[in-house]
């Protein structure tokens, strides 16, 4: 997917498209900065730019 994105092989035409983008690059942020707690239920430490990326999609209460 990373590759697809990098050479601007999905298009952007929609705004549930741009969404989707920025979802899936949330996705991999919280991946390389957190380590899960729980193997069977992951649960990921928010630094303030995810948090900030929650509120601003209006995912408040993801944030615990």
């Amino acid at each position: 997917m990373s590759g697809l994105m990098k050479y601007k092989l999905i298009p952007e035409d929609t705004e549930e498209r741009i969404m989707a983008r920025r979802i899936y690059e949330f996705n991999r942020y919280l991946k390389a900065i957190t380590i899960p707690s729980n193997k069977l239920k992951p649960y990921y430490v928010l630094d303030d730019r995810a948090t900030a990326f929650l509120i601003s999609i209006q995912k408040e209460e993801l944030i615990c």
